[in-house]
């Protein structure tokens, strides 16, 4: 005996609060593809977005649904998402919750680019935050403002050269200490103001001027092994008393 089944639709009138998975990233709309299953059947229908996030919501995620119909599905709640991994799909890069290598309890958050090279990291125990560039260049530009780099300790440089191009450099310090291979200083005038200054030079010190003075208010001391001053012209001493011997 042949009997034919018949296909009856699905009825509307259900409700449903529980987890449901994402089939397509949120769009501007506030709204998103779902899936999820009840009763043993397969149900999709397009959800609102109705909870405050930091990021939008993207494929794979487990969100947390109130449905009264296929028309009426409201997401309430972000469940998780797939292996800790948000994916920035218009530029391909990414952001993952990692093991930090030295305590396997501690996550740090690291952003990579498409091509899987570290951007970026933080990591909250250590409070310390680190902005990776492996290639290219790292530009930080104000139009109209101020560049402030304020740390409670140290702020160091490091790279193969330091060049700086500005119309006015000032700097205050109460202790300073430069380390050179080589110093050469060129500019138009260049003036000095000190209380106290000691210069110690093992081999040679060159002075070579236009024209030299030196004014001293009180005693000029000078003490050599050997001296000899030689004059292409003129030599002029004058003073009340000249002791010689």
């Amino acid at each position: 005996m042949n009997q034919t089944a018949r296909v009856l639709p699905l009825t509307n009138d259900f409700s449903y609060f529980g987890p449901a998975k994402l089939t397509s990233n949120e769009k501007p709309d506030a709204t998103a593809e779902i899936c999820w299953l009840s009763s043993g059947i397969q149900h999709s229908a397009i959800a609102r977005v109705a909870i405050s996030r930091f990021t939008s919501l993207q494929i794979g995620d487990e969100v947390l649904i109130t449905a009264q119909s296929l028309e009426e599905v409201y997401i309430t709640g972000l469940l998780s998402k797939p292996e800790s991994v948000t994916r920035l799909e218009t530029l391909g890069a990414y952001a993952k919750l990692a093991e930090n290598r030295d305590s396997t309890s501690e996550k740090i958050l690291e952003v990579y680019t498409s091509e899987n090279e570290l951007l970026f990291s933080y990591n909250p125990v250590k409070q310390t935050t680190c902005v990776n560039i492996s290639k290219g260049n790292l530009e930080l530009r104000t139009e109209d403002g101020d560049i402030h780099l304020n740390a409670a300790n140290r702020v160091c440089l490091d790279g193969q050269s330091l060049e700086m191009e500005t119309k006015k450099f000032k700097l205050q310090a109460d202790n300073a200490t430069l380390v050179f291979a080589r110093l050469e200083t060129i500019t138009d005038t260049l003036i000095e103001n000190a209380k106290n200054v000691y210069r110690s030079v093992k081999q040679l010190t060159q002075l070579r001027s236009g024209r030299m003075r030196t004014l001293v208010d009180e005693t000029y001391h000078f003490k050599a092994n050997k001296v000899m001053l030689k004059a292409e012209e003129d030599y002029k001493i004058k003073a009340e008393k000249i002791h010689l011997g």
